[in-house]
């Protein structure tokens, strides 16, 4: 495939994938609108969300000319994960949210025991509703396909931050139905782009370390999950979240900067095994420069 059709390929991706998840989000909304069970309602805002894998299955020969959707599945999840990698990466999230509830409450000068949590009862069902959605839905779309084209010409710290702005845009309609406004707009809008761009520069550090798309779900997926998990207020809950997870990346980038600031190899047409992206899904490429 040339540079110029990749390129073409690539936009059309991200366009089809916006236009998707605007779409079914219209159509989640005519059906809250006509009132039907919210089981219902839970299970079209997941299908929403599904809409960036779903792009590239209907791209997919396009993406990926020569390779089979099933050989592209053995690349993207059948690299071995090392169990201390998906331990790291939650025990950070965890102390994140500990953090995150510790500031919460040291701000609003509240005791400790004023802090609730959701019903037992209704863990089940956030935990299957939070892991059928995002992060099942998206990754294979977000890391297993843009990141991989990002990292053949750019490092990975950029190529995480390009991909973060454009995932986090992505969610822009979601924005306008919040029921913010005003200044309080602008804060959920400044901290949820930050808290998914820090995200993304975290799945990336971590998904580059094996190339399976399961750490990069397991990350999206607690990310989710330990914010619904708690009964905080909205905007602070989201901004002190951004705060935290930015932090968090400062200090990954200083202890793992050659890592997250290496320049791509591309040769012979062919990515090198650490120019950040697997041999089998590489498109031909001549040359290493910027897009």
């Amino acid at each position: 495939m040339s540079n110029k059709k990749e390129v073409s390929y690539f936009r059309l991706y991200f366009i089809f994938t916006y236009l998707m998840f605007l779409v079914m989000l219209g159509l989640t909304g005519l059906l809250m609108s006509l009132k039907v069970p919210k089981i219902i309602v839970d299970i079209m805002s997941n299908v929403a969300a599904w809409s960036p894998t779903f792009v590239l299955i209907i791209l997919y020969k396009k993406l990926f000319p020569g390779l089979s959707i099933r050989d592209f599945l053995k690349i993207s999840f059948g690299s071995e994960v090392k169990i201390l990698d998906f331990f790291r990466a939650f025990i950070w999230q965890l102390l994140a949210l500990v953090l995150i509830v510790g500031v919460y409450l040291v701000i609003n000068e509240k005791p400790l025991n004023t802090l609730t949590f959701i019903n037992l009862g209704s863990v089940f069902s956030v935990f299957v509703i939070t892991l059928t959605a995002g992060p099942m839905g998206e990754e294979l779309g977000w890391r297993g396909y843009a990141l991989g084209v990002f990292q053949k010409r750019q490092s990975p710290l950029v190529s995480a931050l390009i991909v973060g702005v454009l995932w986090g845009f992505w969610h822009l309609p979601l924005w306008f139905i919040t029921g913010f406004s005003g200044s309080d707009l602008s804060i959920y809008i400044f901290s949820f782009l930050l808290a998914i761009i820090s995200t993304s520069v975290l799945i990336t550090y971590f998904y580059n370390k094996s190339k399976n798309i399961l750490i990069a779900m397991w990350i999206h997926f607690w990310f989710n999950f330990l914010l619904r998990i708690v009964n905080i207020d909205l905007l602070p809950l989201l901004l002190y979240t951004a705060i935290v997870y930015f932090l968090f990346v400062l200090m990954l980038l200083a202890t793992n900067k050659e890592v997250m600031m290496k320049e791509p190899k591309i040769v012979a047409g062919y990515s090198t095994p650490d120019s950040g992206e697997p041999l089998s899904l590489t498109v031909a490429s001549t040359t290493n420069k910027n897009t």
